[in-house]
């Protein structure tokens, strides 16, 4: 067989594998060996095969100089560009833009690169650029300016996915992104760690652009329940399913008006973590009926106490809640135990109570539970549980399907590590995470030896 028809042979193996990081590098290293007619055959071949892969596998990594000479030699199979963390700034932004190798693109990541207002213009003007789905500028310092570029652009008009996060975005960036036609096709917009506020947020509310946005990231940009009320009272966020406003001045008040809101009904994930919601805004939350299609629901950090736990547990509207993140609250003993009770947590498979107080005998009211049979990730790291709470977890057989166990900066010490060294039940295990406890050498060796934690990594 000659050697191209042996790297062809090769290559139709994998396009006909199941799509996986590793089949696409080998992939590459296939294409790199073929020269010619044979290579660019191959090139129309496999450009046919990877429609269907996910764009962000076909992707590769580098410095803005490797694409500004010629590229690799299957470059128009990529669709995916990561060039993050190079601080290429503004003169490697402009380089970038005026490289017609970009053109093949759907996704575009250059995060943390010290790109001002000048990269961005430069990118908001590029003619190579109108492939793009997904651009991510994340951790630069484009600012308000840059924002009105990208605003104006006629060259991006394929992008549905915008992320922005942490680029010294005010109010004024919001009205401009809010009355842009480039948020017509936007499906997900990412403005973490921002300051546009309340008057930002009541922009995007009454952006007449915003129809096909399914997933709104706000957290922390100083959004308080003035902002939320105008943002849960739009009428034209219609598609929004996913909305984190977490780490801002949400109180009782804003709460209310979410719960009070016809949008609420339409969100599968809502992130409320880092506000100022206490007892009396969760109960007001999980006493609304519009909360039966929440999977994702964020409450960390929120001076949450066992009263607002009991209430969130009791609720009867929480039939589709898959994953509830509680950590950093006041919830003791008897929050543990009436979560461990409710039968609203038979459809949780992520459950992170970090840095709470629930102490052994939460641990084992948890471990006691047959609601919690679909539990895949267990987050009860710093909780006061020392070795009687490992050893009620160890011998759960209620809890044999986690993959992911936290128990760090507890205070376990060597018959904890043991007990769950030799625990059957947690043969699923993946990651289990014992950090700064008060394990000795004995628990340690448990641990090493384990015929139930092969396959699972220890981070000790």
């Amino acid at each position: 067989m000659a050697m191209d028809d042996k790297h062809f042979e090769g290559l139709r193996e994998l396009l006909y594998q199941e799509p996986t990081e590793q089949n696409w590098y080998e992939l590459l290293d296939t294409l790199d060996l073929m020269e010619g007619e044979p290579l660019a055959i191959g090139l129309e071949y496999a450009r046919e095969h990877i429609q269907s892969w996910p764009v962000e596998m076909c992707s590769c990594k580098g410095t803005q100089d490797q694409w500004l000479q010629t590229p690799p030699k299957w470059w128009p199979l990529v669709k995916t560009l990561h060039i993050n963390g190079h601080k290429i700034g503004d003169e490697g932004a402009k380089a970038l833009a005026r490289s017609p190798y970009l053109t093949s693109l759907s996704a575009l990541s250059l995060r943390a690169n010290h790109i001002g207002v000048e990269g961005a213009e430069a990118l908001a003007s590029s003619p190579y650029l109108t492939s793009l789905s997904t651009l991510d500028l994340a951790f630069n310092k484009i600012k308000d300016e840059g924002i009105k570029a990208l605003a104006k652009s006629s060259h991006l008009p394929a992008l549905t996915k915008l992320i922005l996060i942490n680029n010294r975005i005010k109010y004024e960036g919001a009205v401009v992104l809010a009355n842009s036609p480039i948020l017509a096709s936007l499906s997900a917009l990412n403005l973490e760690h921002n300051r546009i506020g309340d008057e930002g947020a009541k922009a995007l509310a009454k952006s007449s652009h915003l129809t096909s946005l399914s997933t709104l990231n706000l957290r922390t940009n100083h959004i308080g329940d003035e902002g939320l009320k105008a943002l849960v009272n739009s009428p034209h966020l219609p598609s929004l399913s996913d909305l984190c406003i977490h780490n801002n001045d949400v109180s009782y008040e804003g709460v209310r008006a979410l719960v009070n809101s016809p949008r609420l009904a339409s969100l599968s994930a809502l992130s409320l973590g880092h506000n100022e919601l206490g007892d009396e805004g969760v109960k007001a939350l999980v006493s609304s009926p519009h909360t039966t299609s929440i999977s994702f629901l964020g409450l960390s950090g929120n001076r949450i106490g066992n009263e607002g736990v009991k209430a969130l547990a009791a609720s009867p509207h929480l039939k589709s809640l898959s994953s509830l993140s509680l950590l950093c609250n006041e919830i003791g003993v008897e929050g543990a135990k009436a979560l461990a009770q409710s039968s609203s947590s038979k459809s949780l498979s992520i459950l992170r109570l970090s840095i709470n107080q629930i102490g052994d005998e939460g641990a084992k009211a948890l471990a006691n539970s047959p609601h919690l049979k679909a539990l895949s990730t267990l987050n009860l790291d710093e909780n006061d549980i020392g070795d009687e709470g490992a050893k009620a977890l160890a011998n759960s057989k209620h809890l044999t399907f986690l993959s992911r166990l936290d128990l760090s900066y507890n205070r376990l010490g060597n018959e904890g590590a043991k007990a769950l060294a030799n625990s059957p039940h947690l043969k699923s295990l993946s990651e289990l995470d014992l950090r700064d406890n008060q394990i000795g050498r004995e628990g340690f060796e448990a641990l090493d030896n384990s015929p139930y934690l092969r396959a699972c990594r220890v981070e000790k």
